[in-house]
């Protein structure tokens, strides 16, 4: 198998390990406070069902990809990204997924506990 193809794969299963925990956060929030609201939990919801394919071993689906850019990151994503997951995310491979899917994020963009460079 290509070394390169085993790197994004790779790459897309940091990102899919990613949105499992924040759709767990979010399932935790609804539940115990209700905060979260039903268009953040549809989004969540919808990246992670979309890119959980990645799991298998696949490559990012083009719908995966079209959650990667529409879903709302300061709002519903980056509010779930505590210390504990900011420790166990590899930044840069998350910075090449979301520009392989053609998601733009500014210059030193704060994600929770992450900044993007």
């Amino acid at each position: 198998m290509d070394l390169g193809w085993q790197k994004v794969k790779m790459v897309s299963l940091v990102v899919v390990s990613l949105l499992l925990v924040l759709n767990n956060a979010a399932l935790c929030m609804g539940a115990n406070n209700g905060r979260e609201s039903p268009r953040c939990q549809r989004q969540v919801s919808g990246l992670v069902n979309s890119c959980k394919g990645v799991l298998s071993m696949k490559a990012t689906s083009p719908t995966c990809c079209d959650w990667i850019r529409s879903v709302d990151l300061a709002t519903c994503i980056c509010p779930k990204v505590t210390p504990q997951i900011a420790s166990i995310v590899q930044v840069k491979q998350v910075v090449r997924v979301l520009k392989g899917c053609g998601r733009r994020t500014p210059r030193n963009f704060r994600c929770g506990s992450i900044v993007i460079p």
